[in-house]
């Protein structure tokens, strides 16, 4: 008797322990809570709400409307969909059953199991993070007003796929298949599976570059969308020998010309200023000076262009005017010049503000944006002939 109240007791106490086992390891399901939305390939809607009694509501109003529901768990932190099967013709629902989360700061997204590659490269693109309910990914909804600083929570094995800069190369030749061959590769920091975006300013030709072969120097791409930017259906033919191409969607580089008649060149945010500084040469007294006086004249020109629709084209992180990134002229006003170098290619003196890191750029605050300037002066024709505005930072308020 005594022997059975011992078992009996072994094995209350076997069941409490696994249920506080299970306790302790189960996922905060509130984290996963709420309703994402996003959008199709081509037009339409997509919504997942998780609901917290368990259930979940899949409405898909794409090519074709679909509407499923079923129950939802997580299982090693992704979200499980166990659908409902169709009565009326016992099949089983296809949609998505798997999904990740991927926490951005105070975002949240989900992304269908194994599609994390396809999150990276909207990323480097440029469309992510956007400002609008619709885009790819499904965002918890009211999160597209929310700002982001830093990387999103990836799996270790898909941190190398977000890149700190954008990696910029050319298209050199063209082989059987549709497929492209590059000037950069995995040396430069190309993996399988990136997505490059080819574009010619001022023309209709652009495409999509899906890297299958890194190859060292040479990387080898799958032109999967080409000709006009809208067109799906186009061939490779429609680009190019000597095309660029760039792991971001963002625009080369754009001149915005000033009243006063210097240009203004805005620099994507991540890429280096195209100057090349010969030696060490130190303007003159005489050129600072001019320089000095040149850039008093320019100044309010400059400022007068760098509205908030120009701004909002340089920045990875926010697109559109909507986030009213502005320049703070009193502070643009302050900006103190120094000379740093003469630019072989135009032979024109560069002048740029040295910041507490050593870099030579100013940095102006524009928004949770660190703007910076650089200037280039020609001491023959005794003005400014070119400004340059990138993003060097992002500052947190």
């Amino acid at each position: 008797m005594r022997h059975g109240r011992a078992s009996l007791s072994t094995i209350m106490l076997s069941v409490a322990a696994v249920i506080a086992c299970r306790a302790a390891v189960e996922p905060d399901r509130s984290r996963f809570l709420g309703d994402y939305e996003g959008g199709c390939d081509h037009e339409g809607t997509l919504v997942l709400k998780l609901r917290a009694d368990g259930g979940f509501l899949y409405d898909e109003a794409c090519e074709v409307a679909a509407r499923y529901e079923g129950r939802w768990s997580i299982r090693e932190d992704l979200v499980e969909l166990e659908p409902e099967v169709d009565a009326a013709t016992e099949s089983y629902p296809k949609l998505p059953v798997r999904w990740r989360l991927v926490p951005w700061g105070e975002r949240r997204y989900l992304i269908p199991d194994g599609q994390i590659i396809r999150l990276c490269n909207a990323i480097n693109l440029g469309e992510e993070p956007r400002d609008r309910p619709q885009g790819w990914a499904l965002l918890r909804r009211g999160d597209a007003s929310r700002r982001v600083t830093g990387d999103p929570e990836l799996p270790e094995a898909w941190r190398a796929f977000l890149l700190k800069q954008p990696i910029d190369g050319r298209i050199i030749a063209f082989e059987e298949g549709g497929f492209a061959r590059l000037d950069v590769g995995g040396n430069d920091g190309l993996l399988a599976g990136m997505m490059l975006h080819a574009h010619v300013e001022g023309q209709a030709r652009c495409a999509r570059l899906k890297i299958v072969c890194p190859c060292d120097d040479s990387a080898r791409a799958d032109i999967v969308r080409g000709g006009a930017c809208a067109d799906d259906g186009a061939e490779y033919a429609d680009l190019v020998i000597n095309d660029a191409v760039s792991t971001s969607a963002r625009e080369f580089l754009r001149e915005v010309p000033t009243r006063g008649g210097a240009g203004v060149t805005l620099v994507p945010e991540g890429r280096s200023l195209p100057l090349k500084l010969g030696g060490a040469e130190v303007a003159p007294p005489d050129v600072a000076t001019a320089f000095h006086a040149a850039w008093e004249k320019e100044r309010e020109a400059v400022a007068d262009v760098l509205t908030a629709e120009v701004l909002s084209r340089i920045s990875r992180r926010f697109e559109t005017p909507s986030t009213k990134p502005h320049l703070d002229r009193e502070r643009f006003g302050r900006l103190r010049f120094e000379p740093i170098g003469r630019d072989s290619d135009s032979g024109g003196w560069v002048f740029a503000h040295p910041t507490e890191a050593g870099i030579p750029m100013p940095k102006v605050r524009a928004v949770r944006r660190a703007l910076c300037f650089s200037a280039v002066f020609d001491p023959v024709q005794g003005r400014t002939v070119r400004v340059f505005v990138t993003i060097g930072a992002w500052i947190e308020e």
